[in-house]
């Protein structure tokens, strides 16, 4: 049939269907379908013929008619499809993805790993753990928090409100018709009391976890189970942390213990669960290793089949009968409630299988196979009639557009097996058991259609297949509903249920209120995305998968996004159009028209840095294998350089993270895949120079923070389940200290200070954002606005307006309170000297005095903890031990207080004289070593004084014991003090000490013993 075979589906598309921009929505209110083809591109006469539609869109009869099974379009949707899709979608037929995108490593997995690569099974819940115990902590501390200017309750919530995000789990309420529930793969679960009309989450807790199940206990309405962990092999799939319960009607949840990841990584990736229908402590569990059964409700878990499992269901009808859908063809059946399973091939060599029963008839089944892998057009559909054992072919709709292992959903009308919805990139539907098909949305017209992608697909309560024909869709763009699902077209009867529904995931946000104030953000599955600064509605700027973005700090008109693999887009008129500008950029993404030119290399990551430079916005810097600069991207056609070539021998160190210090566009900073981390000095140059530091943890680099005010004040964030996330250095990169403190245990992914006050820092981090008043010292949080989520990036809207951008939860907004007067900087330029049991400190005033004069300053020595004030440079610290090693600090005081301190100062080992030669005088001190007499020259002057005595070069002291108080000197003698006074100096070179002993003889000026000391 010529209808179904233009909706095949080829092996090419694979994930990167929605990465090339086929999942998104146009900018504002999509054009009807009306609209659509009055901006038609093609005559008639090129609508009707193939060779002539071919030779518009420059590609042969062959590839034409490929793109249209692929994309499920057919001549009339190419000649109406907005301009964007259309080049994506004709991009795909050159850049297919793999055939098994398992091998495709997550770029959140990355981040998220240790120096061995591993990602920690209870990482996430452990980070959670700590958050929640840090605000327990809070709770029973006296006085306040210090939250850097941060109104706990002051945090807005700017959406997308009418975007959504990818949702894989729609649960509705038995009996409250209105109630449901949508879970979100990086958002958590959300809850609507009005039909969908709006949301709300249901817990902080579930914020940052993968939602890909949710049911509930047919005989107990309060019980609800979540199962997490996306394990479809999607680059951007969260490991999640098992399975969930609630027992309060999804008020509250807790983890099933047995389910912890920590015990196994069987519980990494939870796909499906289902429950008995008449016996609700029955459960299983489909899971990335296997099939899992549970008698006692989740207590108590034993494996029951073994391989990857995408699909469980039981009959409703019986549950003795149960289904699970394979990753390889197969389909498992159990006749004793799923304490067994039989293996069923349907397709040999395929993959992904979606099953389903016929709740109004007890013995049949239905199975969507994924068999791309066996032929490029493969979608199959099967039947059972006797509960699992046995299937036949039905047909074959091919509608999964070469991503069947991503978005591969089936529904059964309850009422009746005849009645069939599938899903993949769009929605088909049956009313002949799956004989034949009717596509009933079309992707590129959301949300007028559904948007593309589609994961799930229930029945509203009270679904009767007459009176109530209503259903519900979760897809990558959130969710939707269909009033009556026997009246819907492609572009009527649709409407998108998500008014409050944050979810959207993005990677990066930018904007500038005195700009123009908009905001544009990258988001996964979403495009660049923009906030045109008020409500909570967005626009799509460009298709595909967005990653970092930047705006123009004085015009927002220039706004910047990337499709993956640096694939750099610009807009020039505020986001109504964008347009790729990285060609030039070799190591980029490869495609002619919407990467970085077809001899590009895609050697850069998955969603790779770009930034502008704080002080020319007409400089980007962009990292990839090599830091690539480009000094005129505001033309036309930008130029680009390598200034920073590849980092050690490993290819794939590509650079994860750049910062420009705001006042020096020569100091640039680096950081790599591997931790390596790197910084230049003259980064304007053609060639910089480079250096790389040492002594930081060797994980994924996420953020740089230079400070504006002391550019030798540097922070760097770092990504893995660790305690060392978060290092600062004081004197540009020779040493580091560890400030991770506190927070918990989780990649820190941004990292800023307040715009006056440097010792105010904003980290934020996979469980929320965290705020210190010290410099690092101690962190404190919040539970609102964006707790419990991983937060992306912290950018200032203006002085007073902090931005959080969430991967899972939207855009937040928080006004920050003034700082005031803050402490001053760090000094600089810090040496030391040392003295006899002291030490002279010299240091260069802060650049910054916090807005307050300078009144002090401490010079601290360790070890021992030595200080001394001083009103300026240098400052003397005494009482420190001879041939001990010191180094020294400095920080000045202002009306505030105590600044940070200063780098630390070189080593310096105090030393007083020591002992060279010793000798014993002659009675009338005639000792020829010495070169000295008796003769008498000035009276003898009385010292209570403490040893050593110092003299400069040349001079000799004398110390009388007491006895003699009229005895006198030696010839050319100095005498240091007066009597009485206690003296402890230094010898220096070339002076000579003599101490004289209370054994005098009788000889008037003459000492019996001399001991002469040398520096």
């Amino acid at each position: 049939m010529k209808g179904l075979q233009k909706t095949g589906a080829a092996a090419l598309a694979g994930l990167v269907l929605y990465l090339c921009g086929c999942a998104t929505i146009e900018p504002g209110v999509r054009p009807s379908g009306q609209e659509l083809q009055a901006k038609a591109r093609c005559s008639a006469e090129e609508e009707r013929s193939d060779a002539a539609l071919a030779a518009l869109l420059k590609i042969s009869p062959a590839q034409l008619e490929r793109l249209r099974r692929q994309r499920a379009i057919d001549n009339h949707d190419l000649c109406v499809m907005p301009e964007r899709y259309l080049q994506r979608a004709l991009a795909r037929l050159d850049n297919p993805k793999p055939d098994h995108p398992g091998e495709w490593a997550s770029f959140r997995a990355l981040q998220e790993a240790d120096e061995r690569g591993v990602v920690r099974p209870d990482g996430l819940l452990r980070g959670i753990a700590q958050r929640r115990a840090m605000l327990d902590r809070q709770a029973d501390a006296a006085g306040p928090l210090e939250l850097a200017g941060i109104n706990a309750a002051g945090w807005t919530a700017l959406g997308p409100g009418n975007i959504g995000g990818r949702v894989r789990a729609i649960l509705a309420h038995p009996t409250l018709t209105n109630k449901l529930w949508a879970g979100s793969v990086s958002g958590g679960i959300w809850v609507s009391t009005d039909g969908g009309a709006s949301w709300s989450p249901v817990n902080d807790f579930m914020g940052n976890l993968s939602i890909t199940s949710l049911v509930m206990d047919p005989s107990d309405a309060n019980k609800i189970y979540a199962a997490t962990g996306e394990g479809f092999y999607n680059i951007d799939a969260k490991r999640g942390a098992g399975i969930f319960r609630s027992t309060d009607g999804g008020a509250t949840w807790s983890q099933l213990s047995g389910t912890n990841p920590a015990s196994g990584s069987q519980w990494y990736y939870v796909n499906r669960m289902a429950v008995h229908p008449s016996n609700g402590n029955i459960l299983l569990a489909a899971t990335g290793s296997g099939t899992y059964r549970s008698t006692d409700g989740g207590g108590v878990w034993t494996q029951v089949a073994s391989g990857r499992a995408l699909d469980v269901r039981f009959n409703p009808s019986d549950g003795n009968n149960a289904i699970v859908g394979r990753d390889n063809g197969q389909v498992l059946y159990s006749t004793n409630a799923g304490t067994s399973f039989t293996p069923v091939t349907l397709v040999s060599g395929a993959a992904r299988v979606e099953v389903a029963y016929a709740a109004s008839t007890a013995s049949t089944a239905y199975a969507v196979v994924n068999a791309e892998s066996v032929c490029s057009s493969c979608a199959y559909v099967y039947t059972s009639t006797d509960g699992g054992a046995n299937w036949s072919y039905v047909s074959s709709p091919n509608h999964l557009s070469g991503q069947g292992w991503y978005n591969n959903t089936l529904w059964v009308d309850p009422t009746t097996p005849a009645h069939l919805i599938i899903g993949g990139l769009d929605l088909w539907r049956s009313t002949n058991s799956g004989a034949s098909w009717t596509k009933i949305s079309q992707w590129y017209s959301a949300p007028s259609s559904p948007h593309a992608d589609h994961h799930t697909i229930v029945s509203a309560a009270g679904y009767n297949g007459s009176s109530n024909r209503k259903i519900y869709f979760g897809n990558d763009g959130g969710v939707y509903q269909a009033a009556d699902i026997t009246a819907v077209g492609l572009t009527s009867g649709w409407t998108a249920l998500n008014n409050g529904l944050g979810v959207t995931q993005f990677y990066g946000g930018a904007g500038r209120a005195a700009a123009g104030g908009r905001i544009v953000g990258g988001t996964q599955d979403n495009g660049d995305l923009k906030w045109s600064g008020a409500g909570t509605n967005w626009s799509a700027i460009y298709g595909g998968d967005g990653g970092y973005s930047a705006a123009d700090s004085a015009d927002d008109n220039y706004l910047y996004g990337e499709y993956v693999y640096l694939a750099i887009h610009r807009s020039t008129n505020g986001g109504a159009t964008a347009s790729i500008i990285c060609n030039g950029i070799t190591e980029g993404y490869q495609h002619a028209s919407w990467g970085c030119g077809t001899g590009g290399t895609t050697a850069a990551n998955f969603i790779a840095p770009f930034i502008l430079d704080p002080n020319n916005n007409n400089r980007m810097l962009a990292g990839a294998k090599s830091l690539w600069i480009s000094d005129n991207v505001k033309a036309s056609t930008p130029s680009w350089a390598i200034r920073k070539g590849v980092a050690g021998a490993g290819s794939s160190y590509y650079i994860s993270a750049i910062a420009v210090a705001e006042g020096n566009p020569d100091i640039i900073w680096v950081g790599h895949n591997n931790g390596s981390v790197y910084y230049t000095t003259n980064g304007s140059a053609a060639s910089p120079t480079w250096t790389q530091v040492t002594g930081l943890p060797l994980r994924m680099v996420l953020r740089f923070l230079i400070d504006k005010d002391d550019h030798n004040r540097v922070y760097v964030a770092f990504g893995g389940y660790s305690a060392s996330n978060l290092w600062r250095s004081t004197n540009g990169g020779s040493t580091w200290t560890d400030i991770h403190g506190a927070l918990p245990s989780v990649p820190v992914r941004s990292v800023l200070r307040h715009p006056s006050n440097s010792n105010w820092l904003y980290a934020g981090t996979e469980v929320g954002v965290f705020t210190s008043e010290n410099g690092g010292g101690t962190w404190a949080t919040t539970n609102d606005g964006p707790a419990n989520v991983s937060v992306d990036e912290l950018f200032w809207y203006d002085n007073t307006r902090l931005v959080a951008v969430t991967h899972g939860r939207g855009l937040f907004m928080t006004t920050v309170g003034s700082a005031g007067p803050a402490v001053p900087g760090a000094p600089t330029g810090v040496t030391a000297s040392a003295g006899n049991t002291s030490v002279s400190v010299g240091f260069t005033p802060p650049a910054s005095d916090g807005g307050a004069a300078i009144d002090n300053y401490r010079a601290n020595c360790n070890p021992g903890s030595h200080n001394a004030i001083g009103a300026a440079s240098p400052i003397l610290v005494t009482g420190l031990g001879n041939g001990t090693a010191y180094t020294c600090t400095v920080e000045a005081h202002n009306s505030v207080g105590w600044g940070p301190p200063s780098a630390a100062s070189n080593s310096v080992t105090p030393s007083g004289p020591t002992v060279q030669r010793a000798y014993v005088s002659a009675a009338n001190g005639n000792d020829g070593n010495v070169n000295s007499s008796c003769q008498v020259s000035a009276p003898c002057r009385t010292f209570a004084a403490a040893l050593p005595l110092v003299a400069t070069g040349g001079e000799v002291l004398a110390m009388s014991s007491g006895d003699y108080g009229t005895a006198n000197l030696l010839r050319s003698v100095a005498l240091v003090g007066a009597p009485g006074q206690a003296v402890s100096l230094t010898a220096s070179s070339g002076a000579a000490i003599l101490f004289y002993s209370t054994d005098y003889d009788e000889l008037i000026g003459c000492c019996s013993r001399v001991a002469v000391l040398y520096d």
